[in-house]
């Protein structure tokens, strides 16, 4: 339990790393020291952003436990909030000055080896959040939250259009990172791309094409969505431009968090009868297959004991 504590700023009391039976379903020690770190690393994100007058939403999974569970859904493991682009920009611009270790704000931007989203991940780099389909041990991998972005989400030829760029784009960022092909002449000709196009186009231009495609509609659409995910995300996690005019507060474990006011309404959008519990043998099973937590180790030692293992 201290070893927790000494990893987080916000105030927390001993009694909540306890084990304890919500909903039914037993949120172990260990389940609630993840929740620790990912809380403060909440309250970090909200102290800048109101510092700096960036609104932010609690949104998905964690909008839905701040409504129905006053915190975290008692099976979730993970935080999400929301901000449209433009203040997302101001965010991504002050992020260097204002989180230092172990707070890192992770972009394409500021870790060139993350994955191109478009979206940001903070992290709390004395803990290991490893997502197991993205072994390399090149960035950071602490335990994270979710910043996403919302961006203009518009219907017909010009969203297909949009979402080609997206898919070209996404393909040019990744020359700038190793990858391993199977087949000698894949790997070669990945190899003579790579070089050749990165060594005519800097990285970071390719990820400003990526990020003013992002935006092409936000500042005309009606529908604000995740652009940056798979199409089952972007056309279920969508909310109105007006659902993010104005904010109130919900308790949120220790703390409050804000959220859209007509909370209700982007709820049903996207769960439908959202205040329904799932059946009890679905319970427990967001990222367990997914993600490897340790809230007591920094992701360097837990990649330095995998390549030691690795070794013997």
């Amino acid at each position: 339990m201290n070893s927790i504590k000494e990893k987080i700023t916000m105030p927390l009391d001993d009694s909540f790393l306890q084990e304890e039976v919500r909903c039914e379903y037993t949120v172990s020690s260990r389940q609630k020291r993840i929740w620790a770190i990912e809380m403060d690393l909440l309250y970090q994100l909200l102290a800048v952003c109101k510092k700096h007058d960036i609104k932010v939403f609690a949104f998905a999974g964690t909008l839905l436990g701040a409504v129905r569970h006053r915190g975290f859904i008692p099976w979730d493991d993970d935080i999400d909030v929301c901000m449209t682009r433009p203040e997302f920009e101001k965010l991504r611009a002050i992020a260097a000055t204002e989180f230092r270790h172990p707070y890192f704000l992770q972009t394409d931007l500021s870790d060139r080896r993350y994955f191109c989203q478009g979206y940001a991940r903070l992290r709390n780099s004395l803990t290991t959040g490893h997502i197991l389909a993205h072994e390399s041990p090149d960035y950071n991998h602490g335990i994270y939250i979710d910043v996403f972005v919302m961006d203009g989400y518009v219907d017909g030829a010009a969203f297909k259009r949009q979402m080609l760029v997206k898919d070209t784009l996404v393909s040019l960022v990744s020359l700038y990172r190793p990858k391993q092909q199977n087949n000698l002449l894949r790997r070669l000709y990945r190899s003579v791309m790579a070089h050749t196009f990165c060594k005519l186009v800097p990285y970071e231009t390719v990820v400003g094409w990526y990020d003013k495609n992002l935006r092409k509609y936000s500042a005309t659409a009606k529908r604000l969505t995740i652009l940056t995910h798979p199409m089952y995300f972007i056309t279920r996690y969508w909310c109105e431009a007006a659902d993010l005019d104005e904010t109130v507060y919900l308790p949120f474990e220790n703390m409050t968090v804000p959220v859209p006011a007509n909370y209700d309404k982007v709820l049903r959008n996207i769960y439908g009868d959202y205040m329904a519990f799932p059946p009890v043998e679905e319970r427990g099973k967001w990222h367990s297959n997914d993600i490897y937590f340790d809230p007591d180790m920094a992701y360097t030692d837990y990649f330095k004991q995998k390549k030691d293992s690795w070794r013997k």
